[in-house]
């Protein structure tokens, strides 16, 4: 692993005020995607400094979605991305696509990819379209290559990004809704979230395991409730002395739980 200096942290909290990704700030400054990773990790001002950037960049900007990724792609891929854009308005442009990259390493067409996907909206199948690389190729990578990886968890990040400018831009200028919506998620811890608490008991089969460790959505839970609630309401019709329990077939071993519907 490369070893870390101090003075670094000017390079990316620059590259980050920019829009650079994660992936191209590490190759800007010669170290590998998992290099760059462990440092987010380890490093206190390492993430400093691509907060403070990133907060900085939403300050200072009023960007669209082309401009707000214009920096994720390298500066040497760009006449190579005019050509994929040029090629693909073609009638055999695929073709050219595909013998345009055909002499370019995997890494390069990773990050031709990766653009084409936040180009695309997020849609898999188009970006791979557009630069003309087979699904089972992205299937490989992204099964085999952690840097590819990295990759694709900043494509994540990158999308999470906008959408939170977006919020805070409409906060900002004072957007009822908005502000109502950020504090009911940004400030849930605060008491703003709503909660709906329901305790479900009864029994249910196999073993013993909270409801709610299972990571259902909400949605789901109160499914289980009202299915829960409308036996309960039935067997209270039954005569005195039979329990009641919910019924889930075929099972032998039943243990009781609860879970909390939020």
């Amino acid at each position: 692993m490369a070893v870390y200096k101090e003075k670094l942290i000017i390079d990316i909290y620059s590259m980050a005020r920019d829009g650079v990704s994660g992936a191209s700030i590490a190759k800007a400054l010669h170290v590998t995607g998992t290099c760059f990773s462990q440092w987010k990790k380890t490093k206190k001002s390492v993430r400093y400094a691509l907060k403070r950037g990133a907060e900085d960049r939403r300050k200072n900007t009023n960007l669209n979605w082309t401009e707000y990724i214009s920096g994720q792609l390298p500066s040497h891929l760009q006449n190579t991305w005019e050509k994929i854009t040029e090629y693909g308005r073609e009638t055999n442009g695929y073709n050219k696509i595909e013998k345009l990259l055909s002499k370019e390493s995997h890494h390069v067409k990773q990050e031709l990819l990766i653009y084409a996907i936040l180009i695309c909206g997020f849609s898999i199948s188009k970006a791979l379209k557009k630069v003309s690389i087979p699904r089972k190729t992205f299937l490989y990578w992204a099964e085999t290559d952690p840097d590819f990886v990295d990759l694709l968890n900043e494509v994540e990040q990158i999308k999470k990004d906008f959408y939170e400018e977006g919020l805070f831009k409409l906060v900002r200028a004072g957007d009822s809704p908005a502000i109502i919506f950020g504090n009911k998620t940004l400030n849930r811890d605060r008491g703003y979230g709503e909660v709906i608490e329901t305790q479900i008991s009864g029994m249910v089969g196999v073993m013993s395991l909270p409801i709610s460790e299972l990571g259902l959505p909400p949605e789901i839970l109160r499914v289980i409730l009202q299915a829960v609630e409308a036996k309960e309401n039935k067997q209270k019709l039954l005569p005195p002395g039979i329990s009641n329990v919910i019924d889930v077939g075929n099972v032998t071993k039943k243990k009781r739980v609860s879970a909390k519907v939020r």
